[in-house]
């Protein structure tokens, strides 16, 4: 799924993969959760990363991402 633009939140929970592209250059507060995580284009990132677990914020923060799976997030940012 790729967005084209975010004012406030995007709210993703689900059991099978998700594959997130958000507009890049943009602030965002991330809280992301899966069993994996890939990201690419992420840049100008302050918080934890982890293989499982991403938070912290994009830029100066900005709308809040909300993304749970029991599988694989696939995060990009163009």
């Amino acid at each position: 799924m790729k967005i084209i633009s975010v004012s406030e939140y995007v709210k993703l929970s689900n059991s099978w993969n998700i594959q997130l592209t958000l507009p890049a250059g943009k602030g965002y507060n991330l809280n992301v959760k899966a069993s994996k995580i890939e990201t690419s284009g992420l840049k100008d990132f302050h918080g934890t990363m982890e293989s499982s677990n991403i938070q912290g914020t994009v830029g100066t923060g900005g709308a809040d991402i909300n993304l749970k799976s029991s599988q694989r997030i696939s995060l990009s940012f163009e």
